[in-house]
Order: structure tokens, then sequence, then C-alpha cells
């Protein structure tokens, strides 16, 4: 339970220190996203008026306009080697851009701020994050790292008194259980040697010793109006805590402090809580107590 607790805290600390790191960085983002022209380039070079020769599909020239000067200057395909040999790099830049926008697969990308295009045939729009980025969904966030295990130290640090104080509260609640006798009566009331009348099964009589004095003084029954007329509460309450002893249903229950016995025939031991308290798990706990609890995990 403690373990649980404590993991529970750290993983809250830990979402919501992203999310609010996703949420800003996003918000950058929006502001900074660009917009580029990718495909994957095939057909023949021309720069001014010289054929450079024929860049294939197979060559696997995929990329976007704004990367193609770092294209030019690192490419090892032939066609683009040549043109630089008739053509400054601009020229073969232009002519290359003029590919691009003449190619069947072409796209217009929206790429994130904090970006690099990482244009293939499979995603033309695909991109990767630079340095101190993180990739999350369409955006590029800035990565939180050794400040997260930090702030969920520092998280834990802070709520683990808050937590030992919830849980101790809750053990002292666990150690508050009562044990008490339930069952359905039925049979013969006798109260000092005298018959009172036959509670049948059907009178649905499901109670526990616990009850017994309040039972009596609300019932509606016959047999035990005509007991409180030849006996007092005291003497019905033994009567009918003898029957439910000798019931076959008769259950020995463990209800939680701060409960009331709600005995059923489908449920003998059952119980609801006191007002002000709620059930968590077999427990009544404090409706503020949950609340802090479930604040803190």
């Amino acid at each position: 339970m403690h373990f649980s607790s404590l993991a529970s805290f750290a993983l809250l600390a830990l979402t919501q220190l992203s999310s609010a790191a996703v949420l800003d960085s996003r918000g950058a983002v929006g502001a900074s996203v660009s917009g580029d022209v990718c495909a994957c380039i095939s057909g023949s070079l021309t720069v001014g008026s010289t054929n450079c020769g024929s860049i294939s599909t197979s060559d696997g020239l995929c990329t976007c306009v704004s990367l193609l000067a770092d294209v030019v200057a690192s490419t090892t395909l032939a066609p683009v080697k040549t043109a630089l040999m008739f053509a400054a790099k601009a020229d073969v830049v232009a002519s290359l851009t003029a590919l691009i926008h003449a190619a069947d697969s072409k796209k217009t990308c929206l790429l994130p701020g904090n970006s690099s295009p990482a244009c293939t045939k499979d995603d033309l729009c695909g991109f990767t994050c630079k340095t101190g980025y993180s990739k999350s969904g369409a955006s590029c966030v800035k990565s939180v790292g050794v400040s997260v295990g930090a702030a969920v130290d520092a998280g834990v640090s802070a709520g683990l008194g808050a937590v030992s104080a919830g849980l101790g509260a809750v053990a002292g609640v666990a150690a508050g259980l009562g044990a008490d006798v339930c069952g359905c009566i039925s049979g013969e009331l006798t109260v000092k040697g005298k018959s009172c009348g036959s509670i049948s099964a059907s009178d649905g009589l499901c109670t526990c010793v616990s009850i017994l004095a309040d039972v009596v003084a609300s019932s509606a029954l016959s047999p035990i109006k005509t007991a409180l007329s030849i006996g007092a509460s005291a003497d019905v309450v033994a009567s009918l805590s003898a029957m439910i002893s000798d019931s076959e249903t008769k259950k020995t229950c463990s209800h939680p402090a701060n409960s009331s016995p709600s005995c059923t025939k489908s449920d003998v031991c059952g119980f609801s809580c006191k007002s002000g308290f709620k059930l968590s798990a077999l427990l009544c706990v404090a409706e503020d107590l949950v609340s802090s609890v479930k604040h803190i995990l």
C-alpha cells in the first residue's frame, strides 16, 4: 500500500510536469510552425539550357525546398555534380526546386518549430527534432530530462507526510473493525415463557444483535409488539438474540468503524457508512480524507 501510493504520487508528478511542458512548448510551436514543400525528385535536371543528366526514382532523392542548399552541397549524385560544373549553386537549387514542384508526389508540409525535415518516400512530411527537444505527436517539445526526476523527488518528499498521515488514518479505521452476529429470524418468539406469536421468513426480519434494541423499538411486527406487552425491551432483545444465534443463516460479521449493519437475506453481513463517511474498499473513511488522499495520489 505504501509503495503503491508513493509510486502513484511520483507518476502523477511526472505526468503533470510533462503535461505542462507539452502545453507550453506546443504554444510556442504553434506560433513557429513553418510551411515547406517536399517531394521525391525524378526527371531530367536542366540548369539554364544544359541537361545535366537524369535523376531516377531509384536514386531516392526525397527532400524539401528548405533543405536543397544543403543537399546540393553534400550530394554525390552525378547529375547534381554535373550541374555545379556549369552553374552556381543557387541556379542548381532553383532547378531542383522546380523539379519538386513538378513532382507527382509533392506535398505542402507543416513542420513544427525546433525541427528539421526528414523527408522519405514513405513519409514526405517527416521531421526530426533538434537537440534538446523530443517528438510529441506533431510537435517538438523541450526535453525535461533530469528536471523531471528532481521535481518528482521534491514532490514525493513534500507529499510523503500527507500520504503517511492518510494511510495512518485508514489503518486506524481498520483497527476499529467490530464483530457482530447477524441472521434472518424465523420461528416462535417467546418472552418470559410466553409465546408472543411466530415470525415467518416472509416477514423478512434480517438483522444483527448490535441493532436489536432499535429494531424492537421501531418494528411493526405483531409478535414483537405482543412481546413488549409481556416483558421489557431488554427481555425481547434477549429472546431475539437467541433466535439469531439459532438461525441457519447466522453469520459472525466484521463491520468497520463508522458503519451501521444493513443485514439482508442476500447480504447478511452488509453494512452502510454513516453520514460523513464514504465506502473505500471494505472501510468507511471520512469523506474529506478520501478527497485528500485522491488529490495526493
